[in-house]
C-alpha cells in the first residue's frame, strides 16, 4: 500500500486505496471504532496537536498527550454527569482548549458533540439548541440566560471550578463506540 503522504490527488487515492484496505489506517474496525483515540489518543507521543491564536494576540498549543488526557477526564465527568452514547452535547464555546476538550471528549464517550457559534444570536441558538435536545451545553458566557430558556439542560460554564472537576476525574476512559452510533452518523 501507498503512504496516504505519497498521494496529491484524490483520483490517486482511489486507485491506490480500496475500501477494504483504507481500514488498515486505524486502529479500529468496522464494528468498533473512537474518532478521538484515532485523532488525538493514538499520537500521544506526537508534539503539538491544536494551536490557537486569539485575536488579542496571545497563543495556546496543546499537546496530544494533554489533550488525550484531558478528553478522557472529561469523557468520564460526563459520564458521571448522566450523558450517555447518543446524548447530546453543546459546545458553545469559542477555539480553545475548553472547545477541543468538549468536543472531542463528547465524542470519545459516545455522544454526539454539537458545536454551536458562540456569535449565533438568541434566536439562532434557541433554533439549534431546541433542534438536537442536548442534555449538557457547554458555555463560555453566564450560564443562567441559558438554564433558564432551556431548563431540560444542564448548563455548565467554563471556568475555574469547570477545569478543577475535569483535573478530578481519572485520564484513562476506556472508549468503546460502534461506528454504526449516533456520534459517527
Amino acid at each position: 500500500m501507498n503512504s496516504i503522504a505519497d498521494i496529491d490527488t484524490y483520483d490517486e487515492a482511489l486507485r491506490s486505496f480500496s475500501w477494504s484496505r483504507i481500514w488498515e489506517l486505524f486502529d479500529g474496525d468496522r464494528e468498533y471504532m473512537n474518532i478521538t483515540h484515532e485523532c488525538i489518543d493514538r499520537h500521544r507521543a506526537l508534539g503539538t496537536a491544536i494551536s490557537v491564536k486569539f485575536s488579542d494576540g496571545h497563543s495556546e498549543r496543546y499537546s496530544f498527550a494533554e489533550l488525550s488526557d484531558q478528553t478522557g477526564q472529561f469523557a468520564n465527568w460526563i459520564k458521571r454527569l448522566g450523558v450517555a452514547e447518543g446524548d447530546r452535547v453543546a459546545v458553545v464555546v469559542d477555539p480553545s482548549r475548553a472547545f477541543y476538550v468538549g468536543m472531542f471528549g463528547t465524542m470519545k464517550r459516545g455522544a454526539v458533540a454539537v458545536p454551536l457559534f458562540t456569535l449565533f444570536g438568541p434566536e439562532g441558538l434557541a433554533l439549534r439548541i431546541n433542534d438536537c435536545n442536548p442534555k449538557l451545553i457547554l458555555t463560555q458566557s453566564d450560564p443562567a440566560p441559558l438554564a433558564k430558556h432551556f431548563p431540560n439542560a444542564r448548563v455548565i460554564a467554563v471556568d475555574e471550578a469547570f477545569w478543577k472537576e475535569i483535573a478530578a476525574e481519572s485520564p484513562v476512559f476506556e472508549a468503546k463506540t460502534r461506528t454504526t452510533g449516533p456520534a459517527y452518523l
